[in-house]
């Protein structure tokens, strides 16, 4: 019996110690997490706040206000709801309720116009369509238009992006048709407001996802040039000065990798601050747990530590950005032992969220390719300025500086006199085109009859 007592004194202890462990556990996780406060607000949150009169991202937040409605103010309803975190069932019903207003023309539909001598599809509406369909759409278009006398962007999340580029491409096929009317100074004045403010926008604050569709937006507007330069080489005399400095070309940094990361902040914290009601599905199990046993001030410091480093990783040359990669991927995504000791379920979280944010090397990718296109723009303009022959233009390549060369291998642009275009190829394929430029046909000589080119590099 003696023997049965201490066996049973000494598991009741060993029971007392367990629990006391427990709770000294749950106590420190507790302090540790309240006692936590996020170090980013003055790395990661833009010092700069942007009154919503000023900020281009409000603004197209109310682009599908009720017909009538003032839009900006519109936006900033919808803006504040957001910060709110009000229900996005009511957040929806803003801005794409019965009231709200709406393109009559598809995404698609739109693309077919982009460039009336290159059709996406067998299946596109003819281009005289064009001016029914901006006819449709004009309220939506002037209230785009108006957003273009903005010259500050900050968003970060907004459900609208679909909106927003089938108005920039019904926009673009509106170019199309002045041009072909003749109107080339018309044609060049909406150009330049558009691409002023599509360039403005990719370098503001936002997540990933809204700088994918400000680089859709730039790249179809960029494109059109080719065309303004076909029709009326004259704009590159006449509009030289303006034309240098709008298409200035500076790298990866012009396309705000910071601003990328300080949007992504901004919608984790919101996110995490969000807890819904419903319990969780079988796929977002983590996610549940992370908002209510989570460390999140852990969770978006560890944040801090890894943006700065992300943003500066993506403006590297691109040959050293998969490295660059792979060093922030064995230095982030897998979690200290104190950490996940400490907060296993935020260090599994953060795990994917760095892996998620690695996983974007062909966004970086863009942001090349987009920098090149400006690079050949700007050639062709030196080219037109200067008045370079065909048989000159290997040895005019040859000779830019490394600001104009290819973004991807550092070597000068390519020419093809079969074309007359200067271009660049993909660095992956190299026999293939990735981005180029038809120059304007010297005076006198017949003007291409089309706008396609091969794509062929060898």
């Amino acid at each position: 019996m003696n023997r049965l007592a201490a066996i049973g004194r000494a598991l009741a202890k060993l029971t007392a110690w367990l629990l006391a462990g427990v709770l000294v556990l749950v106590a420190v996780w507790y302090l540790v997490n309240r006692t936590l406060e996020p170090k980013i607000d003055d790395a990661l949150v833009s010092a700069e706040r942007i009154p919503d009169a000023e900020n281009a991202g409000v603004a197209l937040l109310g682009l599908t206000a009720p017909s009538g409605a003032d839009f900006m103010e519109y936006g900033s309803r919808v803006k504040a709801l957001y910060e709110a975190n009000a229900p996005y069932s009511r957040i929806l019903d803003e801005l794409k309720g019965a009231k709200t207003l709406h393109p009559t023309a598809e995404s698609e539909q739109a693309s077919c116009w982009l460039d009336p001598d290159w059709p996406v599809s067998d299946k596109c509406p003819p281009f005289a369509k064009v001016r029914d369909a901006v006819r449709s759409n004009q309220e939506l278009l002037d209230r785009l238009r108006q957003v273009y006398s903005l010259h500050r962007y900050a968003g970060s999340e907004w459900q609208l992006r679909s909106v927003y580029l089938t108005l920039i491409k019904l926009s673009v096929a509106d170019i199309q048709w002045d041009l072909r009317q003749g109107a080339h100074a018309e044609a060049y004045r909406k150009w330049r407001e558009q691409f002023r403010f599509v360039r403005m926008t990719v370098r503001g604050t936002d997540t990933w996802v809204g700088r994918a569709v400000g680089l859709v937006a730039m790249g179809v507007t960029l494109s059109t040039l080719k065309n303004l330069l076909n029709a009326d080489p004259d704009i590159a005399r006449r509009h030289a000065a303006e034309l240098y400095e709008l298409l200035r070309p500076s790298g990866v940094a012009a396309f705000g990798p910071e601003g990328i990361v300080r949007g992504e902040y901004a919608v984790l914290k919101r996110w995490l601050s969000r807890l819904e009601e419903d319990e969780p599905s079988s796929d977002d199990r983590l996610d549940w747990l992370v908002k209510r046993l989570g460390q999140k001030n852990r969770i978006l410091n560890r944040y801090a530590r890894f943006a700065p480093e992300h943003a500066r990783a993506m403006q590297l040359p691109w040959k050293d950005l998969h490295g660059e990669y792979q060093r922030l991927r064995e230095k982030y995504y897998e979690p200290q032992a104190w950490e996940f000791f400490l907060d296993p379920f935020g260090s599994v979280f953060f795990a994917e969220h760095v892996d998620s944010q690695l996983k974007i090397r062909e966004m970086v990718k863009q942001m090349h390719y987009l920098d090149g296109k400006l690079r050949l723009a700007t050639l062709a303009l030196q080219q037109v300025n200067a008045g370079v022959h065909d048989d000159g233009m290997v040895e005019f390549l040859a000779a830019a500086g490394p600001e104009l060369r290819d973004p991807f291998s550092g070597q000068p642009m390519q020419w093809d006199p079969k074309d007359r275009k200067i271009y660049m190829t993909d660095p992956d394929e190299r026999c293939l085109v990735m981005a180029w430029l038809r120059l304007p046909a010297p005076r006198g000589t017949p003007r291409p009859s089309g706008s396609a080119v091969s794509t062929n590099a060898c």
